[in-house]
């Protein structure tokens, strides 16, 4: 039988030839590192300062949809970031992180620990602690934990596990950006919170929580099904509107599996190109909200 890490490797196998040359079609900036990544800063940006005035200006509590709705494509942004940095400078990077972390909740380098390095490296096998499948009782790729429950405790888990790696590296880069992180954004999060309590809970805790039940629901419906047999089942893709145009393409799932640091904007690309033929039927999602979309 196969071992984990042979397990792994058939499902990471070599990128095609000339798959890493897609992303010199991508215009690079001075500051940016490409320039369509603006569209990402001002995600960032718009989501952090919508959440801000709700709370600062006690805007009535169904403004709380529009708070959770901006955040879900700041997440997304913050995971594109994960993978492959928005800016040159590692101060922008860092601070950027920090509006994420304000925004979401996710310290930018618990995600990077939790999801790339985790993850996408073990891909659900016995490694991959983020996974339904390494919960006692379970049978990889069969058999998941309950679900309630891993939407209950797939965050605690991971900031358990994270908390670890921390404490066994106290003297990592990782582990001083986090505790910078969670310094800065310890302090704003604590003014906030004296100034105006419920507001506080409203726009930042509640939020906080759902974004948290957001991953670990994503995680499911994006993996729980699959075969796992090779490259082409390790991943349900979403080509609704929500996931493509308005989501920086976070549905097409098995492209960013195969390639995890291939930039969003050309995962479509890769996508027909190197998986369409490939991919069985049965691992796209219902398309109920297309608008723009050619699939």
């Amino acid at each position: 039988m196969d071992n984990d890490n042979t397990i792994a490797e058939k499902l990471n196998p070599p990128l095609p030839p000339d798959a890493k040359q897609l992303m010199d079609k991508i215009k690079k900036g001075k500051i940016l590192r490409y320039q369509i990544d603006i569209f990402s800063v001002i995600a960032v940006i718009t989501a952090v300062l919508v959440q801000f005035l709700a709370y600062w200006y006690r805007w009535p509590w169904y403004s709380l949809a529009l708070v959770i709705m901006l955040m879900r494509t700041s997440h997304l942004a913050e995971h594109n970031h994960a993978h492959l940095p928005i800016f040159h400078n590692r101060f922008l990077n860092e601070s950027i992180g920090w509006l994420m972390f304000l925004n979401c909740g996710i310290p930018l380098q618990s995600y990077r620990e939790q999801h790339v390095h985790v993850h996408h490296q073990h891909l659900g096998t016995a490694g991959d602690w983020t996974s339904p499948w390494t919960y006692q009782g379970t049978i990889f790729p069969t058999k998941p934990v309950n679900k309630i429950y891993y939407l209950m405790t797939f965050m605690v888990a991971s900031m358990l596990e994270c908390a670890f790696i921390y404490i066994k590296k106290p003297l990592s880069k990782s582990t001083r950006y986090f505790t910078i992180s969670m310094i800065i954004v310890g302090i704003i999060m604590i003014a906030l919170a004296m100034h105006d309590f419920f507001n506080f809970t409203l726009y930042y805790a509640i939020p906080w929580i759902i974004t948290y039940i957001y991953l670990a629901l994503a995680s499911w419906k994006q993996h729980v099904g699959c075969e796992y047999t090779s490259v082409y089942t390790t991943a349900i893709n979403d080509f609704n509107i929500d996931s493509r145009e308005l989501g920086f393409n976070i549905g097409y799932h098995t492209a960013h599996h195969w390639y995890p640091h291939l930039h969003w904007s050309l995962l479509e690309k890769f996508h027909d190109t190197y998986l369409a033929p490939h991919v069985p039927s049965n691992y796209y999602t219902p398309i109920w909200f297309p608008l723009w979309s050619k699939k």
